[in-house]
């Protein structure tokens, strides 16, 4: 058994927490990298979406622009 100071202990804990915040900046570093193009097709996907049920809503719910004759 080794007899250990209480700082050895708080420093271990601190460079595991220094370990996770560091995983924790790339993650998102790279998730939000304007360059990065996964993320670019995921959020270009997003706003196409968005621009059709805009576009959906604002044209009356006409697909194509035509108006549909009723009969």
């Amino acid at each position: 058994m080794m007899v250990v100071d209480e700082n050895v202990s708080d420093g271990i804990n601190l460079v595991f927490k220094l370990i996770s915040i560091k995983i924790e900046r790339l993650y998102w570093m790279i998730r939000f990298h304007p360059q990065n193009p996964i993320t670019n097709f995921i959020m270009r996907r997003k706003y196409e979406k968005l621009a059709r049920e805009l576009h959906k809503e604002l044209t009356g719910g006409e697909k194509s622009g035509k108006v549909e004759s009723e009969t």
